[in-house]
């Protein structure tokens, strides 16, 4: 760990990294955390690594972003559209840490992750030109924000996200779409509707909740789509490349596998068949699809949980 700290320092007085130390910043960030289980001793790993990091760790970096939490959590919406905008510092020195971020996989799946959203979206128009749908954890609403800005659209759509900051940023962006584009700053398991989704979206609210969690929100989630709809729920796969790293900034997610996602969703009495779990390329997100049975018709599942 020693020698870890002291390539992170070396890079530091030398101006930050080149991209010829990306991979040994990697293996540096996964050696300081190795083995170390106790959130005192991960606490104390975190001051000292961001002793040695000084101004890297500000705001005025994305991972200065993560670490500082402004807006209450690590991951938050400013950090998330800093990494959609490959947003890069003004200061050269610090520009070079921005650089590491932004070529890091779970950026670029990040990245994909908006471009996924606006395929369901275009996959649900393709199926009811008049879609519904339902962003939880909706962020900055980029996506939903890019989306009509590129294609000519009749359906409706409505955000959730419990930081008011985000759903104030939300409105600022679509405030030329508000006619189509509803924003609410809730707890998705306080929000209260008699409507019916033809797709439901939740990206980076379910990898902060544990198991039992998960499967009230889950639960949550299907009662608000209409039967035959999709119910897309990502979660951060525990083949992270980047983890070590996040878990030093302070972003702490609990990983999961594609087949504790899928036992998750057949805990919920999700049918088997309405049941299937995708990989990004880059190993660093999972996505939970579900679609969403008509209970008139349903066969009891033959699945059973232990």
């Amino acid at each position: 760990m020693t020698d870890a700290l002291d390539f992170i320092a070396h890079t530091i007085d030398r101006g930050g990294p080149e991209s010829e130390d990306f991979r040994l910043l990697d293996d540096s960030f996964r050696v300081i955390l190795k083995d170390v289980v106790a959130p005192r001793h991960k606490a104390l790993l975190r001051s000292k690594v961001a002793h040695v990091m000084g101004d890297a760790y500000t705001c005025a970096t994305v991972q200065g972003m993560v670490y500082q939490k402004p807006h209450g959590v690590a991951g938050d919406f400013e950090v998330i559209e800093r990494t959609y905008g490959h947003y890069l510092a003004r200061n050269e020195r610090l520009r070079r840490w921005d650089c590491y971020w932004q070529q890091l996989s779970f950026a670029e799946a990040t990245r994909f992750q908006k471009a996924y959203l606006k395929g369901w979206i275009r996959k649900k128009e393709n199926e009811h030109p008049s879609a519904s749908i339902l962003d939880v954890g909706c962020g900055s609403s980029r996506g939903v924000y890019e989306y009509l800005l590129e294609n000519p659209s009749e359906s409706k759509f409505v955000g959730l996200d419990a930081d008011q900051d985000a759903i104030d940023y939300s409105k600022l962006i679509c405030r030329n779409f508000k006619h189509q584009v509803g924003l609410h700053c809730c707890n998705f398991m306080q929000y209260d509707t008699d409507s019916r989704y033809d797709l439901v979206w939740s990206a980076g609210v379910f990898e902060r909740l544990n198991d039992a969690e998960f499967k009230r929100g889950l639960k949550k989630l299907v009662s608000m789509s209409k039967p035959g709809s999709t119910v897309v729920v990502s979660n951060v796969s525990t083949s992270n490349p980047s983890q070590s790293y996040l878990d030093l900034l302070g972003w702490t997610v609990v990983q999961r596998s594609q087949a504790h996602m899928r036992y998750l969703a057949l805990a919920c009495d999700i049918p088997v068949d309405s049941i299937s779990v995708e990989l990004d390329e880059w190993g660093v997100n999972l996505y939970l699809l579900i679609t969403v049975p008509d209970v008139r018709n349903r066969h009891k599942s033959t699945a059973y949980i232990l």
